[in-house]
């Protein structure tokens, strides 16, 4: 790294970086403006030895780029994105780049991350590429998510019991006209006066009626079954039908209308439907409870979900209602594990900063973590009904994802 005639300031200077550059504990090279190892730290040189048995593959003078197109070629994870990085930094087209990847072994699965950053003001160009392990940060967050899934699902059981009156008597309905039908049918038989055309629409009625029942269960199995990744293509629209459908019986025995306002396009985004699912009906539910016990006018009684585009790459999910609202400055307690809006109104519950009796307070919580698993935000504000709107977003299916 040094001439021999150097400075001997220059070469303590030398020295020193050299250290410095030895103790870091990623795996780091640096790079010339052709993708050519010019030097590597003692963690890159160990991980060679452990990984390939030769400290020389990827020492100094090794062409790296040439290294991960060779890679690439090979299927390996990453290695074409990483080869595109390195050349947009060497570049300048950008100063950084970061990403992260499997990097697995025939005895453990292993997690890297790696940095390219472009050392400014160097000529010739220098490019530093650094290599960390994030095994187990990767298996925290995987352990977490884990976690987060359990405990969606005993939530949505929870929900689904606390519904089960409702959804008895909305299954009740179809079952009692079949029955009806049925029963209609089979006294036209017996007395020779059935007519072919009655006994059809009859009978397409019954068809129909049991349809509905199917549809209603379907909903519930859906909604209570464990949830799957987090790269399925979910139709919003959908999700939001369905979440509606649950939630209508609670809503029209409040007195509270349902109302739907969708993009003329179908709008997709990229999730597990069942946890999005669940932050729908978890709001719609909490905003009837405000409406219902706030003893809002029947007139006012009105949920609006509005699904739209809000970026080119997010889609935005509006639950408007027409409830008692909120103290703006109280609006971040909603989000609060334990907080809960169960028992009283949702303004006299924020407005005293205190738990209900009747809920657990983790629902606003668990949403808000679904949607940043997600990739989105969850927020609330007050809107100009005076009630309150939550709005979510989502990543957007993009045109090369697949439907799941």
């Amino acid at each position: 790294m040094m001439e021999p005639n150097a400075h001997p300031e220059f070469s303590s200077e030398a020295s020193f970086l050299r250290s410095v550059f030895d103790a870091l504990p990623s795996h780091a090279a640096v790079l010339d403006g052709r993708g050519v190892v010019v030097e590597v730290n003692d963690s890159w040189r160990r991980f060679g030895a452990e990984n390939e048995g030769d400290t020389k593959v990827l020492g100094p003078g090794v062409d790296y780029l040439a290294v991960c197109d060779d890679a690439a070629r090979s299927d390996a994870d990453g290695a074409l994105e990483v080869a595109r990085g390195i050349r947009d930094v060497i570049a300048g087209v950008r100063d950084q780049y970061h990403m992260c990847y499997p990097c697995h072994s025939p005895d453990e699965q292993r997690w890297f991350q790696v940095r390219v950053t472009r050392c400014a003001g160097l000529d010739p160009v220098r490019v530093v590429v650094s290599h960390e392990t994030i095994t187990e940060a990767q298996q925290i967050e995987k352990l977490s998510r884990k976690h987060q899934s359990d405990l969606a699902h005993m939530m949505r059981l929870g929900t689904i019991n606390e519904m089960a009156t409702g959804l008895a008597h909305e299954l009740n309905q179809p079952l009692a006209a079949i029955g009806n039908f049925a029963s209609g049918c089979l006294r036209r038989v017996e007395s020779g006066s059935a007519e072919p055309e009655a006994l059809r629409e009859a009978l397409e009625t019954i068809v129909s009626e049991s349809r509905r029942a199917g549809e209603i269960l379907r909903r519930v199995r859906q909604f209570v079954r464990k949830g799957q990744d987090l790269n399925v293509r979910v139709d919003l629209g959908e999700v939001v039908r369905d979440s509606t459908a649950l939630v209508n019986a609670e809503a029209r025995e409040a007195g509270v209308d349902l109302v739907h306002e969708f993009a003329s396009e179908p709008v997709c985004a990229t999730g597990d439907p069942v946890q999005i699912q669940q932050v729908v009906i978890n709001i719609i539910r909490n905003a009837v409870e405000a409406i219902r016990d706030a003893e809002t006018p029947l007139k006012k009684r009105r949920i609006t979900v509005r699904i739209k585009p809000d970026h080119p790459s997010l889609a935005r999910v509006d639950i408007i209602d027409s409830g008692p609202g909120a103290p703006r400055e109280r609006i971040p307690v909603l989000f609060d594990p334990f907080f809960t809006t169960k028992g009283s109104s949702v303004s006299q519950e924020i407005a005293k900063g205190t738990e209900g009796d009747g809920g657990m307070g983790l629902g606003l919580t668990l949403c808000r973590s679904i949607i940043e698993t997600h990739g989105g935000e969850l927020r609330a504000d007050i809107n100009r009904h005076g009630g309150l709107t939550f709005t979510f977003t989502l990543p957007l299916l993009k045109d090369t994802d697949s439907d799941g």
